[in-house]
């Protein structure tokens, strides 16, 4: 039966500790663990925006994700290529517990690796931060890499 890893990454480096633990235990289940990356470019339909900021949203949104693509994806999956193991990628604009709860649904995950957020933003304080949310809203198994 195929193991299906899905980690959250954004660049920073808890989510590059995250996708190492990921790969350390996929590299111990032998060659049936498939790896999924999700980067999410957190992107609110409740903020306020100006007119101009309406006006150029589209191709702000389109813009992003390529950035995320070229600048966080593009690295990782050449790197997992070298070692020899599969994955596949996914940017996604949203809110990164939504968006990775339903990739890893969607995909079937045996589990999702996340690393541990700071709670510093105001909202996550008022609304609890990601790991939190992850843990609370899914059904899947969370490994959460400090």
């Amino acid at each position: 039966m195929r193991m299906i890893y899905v980690v959250g990454v954004d660049g920073s480096e808890g989510s590059h500790r995250a996708l190492d633990f990921a790969k350390t235990q996929a590299k111990l289940m032998s060659k049936d663990v498939d790896l999924i990356l999700v980067c999410v470019v957190e992107w609110s339909p409740y903020q306020f925006q100006t007119p101009e900021e309406n006006e150029n949203r589209k191709r702000r949104k389109i813009e992003e994700v390529e950035f995320a693509n070229k600048r966080v994806i593009a690295p990782l999956m050449e790197m997992l290529r070298k070692e020899g193991l599969q994955a596949e990628a996914f940017v996604a604009h949203g809110n990164f517990v939504d968006v990775l709860n339903e990739i890893a649904e969607q995909k079937n995950a045996s589990q999702i690796f996340i690393s541990k957020f700071s709670a510093k933003k105001r909202r996550q304080r008022m609304f609890g931060d990601a790991t939190a949310q992850i843990i609370i809203n899914t059904n899947i198994p969370v490994t959460i890499v400090n």
